[in-house]
């Protein structure tokens, strides 16, 4: 009697897609907070293509339609977070022509939720609180 071998699951593949996922979803919900991590997201980058590495370690040990799909996912994963941190963060305007700290505010007349006019200097002598958030949209 001659019985074939159980096929050995490929777990890798799963691990390897886990991996890219944290290392992508971990950028956006906590280490793009920091500047030191944000600029150059030292720990993310290597978290996803070594998700990619494991990804195709479970190619190379069983090629199916699960491990491709997991690797390609991971790739994609990969290509997310570089394509958002080298290409889209570029695309940010430059902060040239940007008021110093402690300087005088530009006069400059924006519209309140009413839609009436309302001016900085409506509220000379006064104490203003300025708020800027940084964002392109």
């Amino acid at each position: 009697m001659n019985k074939a071998a159980p096929k050995r699951k490929n777990h890798l593949v799963w691990i390897g897609v886990l991996i890219a996922i944290i290392g992508l979803v971990s950028y956006f919900t906590f280490f793009a907070r920091f500047p030191a991590t944000r600029d150059i997201p030292w720990i993310n980058l290597p978290l996803v293509f070594a998700g990619v590495v494991v990804s195709v370690l479970a190619v190379r040990r069983r090629l199916s339609f699960l491990s491709v799909t997991g690797t390609l996912f991971s790739v994609a994963c990969a290509g997310l977070l570089t394509g958002y941190v080298f290409f889209l963060s570029n695309q940010l305007p430059d902060i040239e022509g940007v008021v110093a700290l402690g300087a005088e505010a530009p006069a400059f007349t924006l519209t309140d939720d009413t839609a009436s006019g309302v001016s900085l200097a409506d509220f000379k002598g006064a104490p203003v609180v300025l708020v800027f958030y940084r964002g392109f949209w």
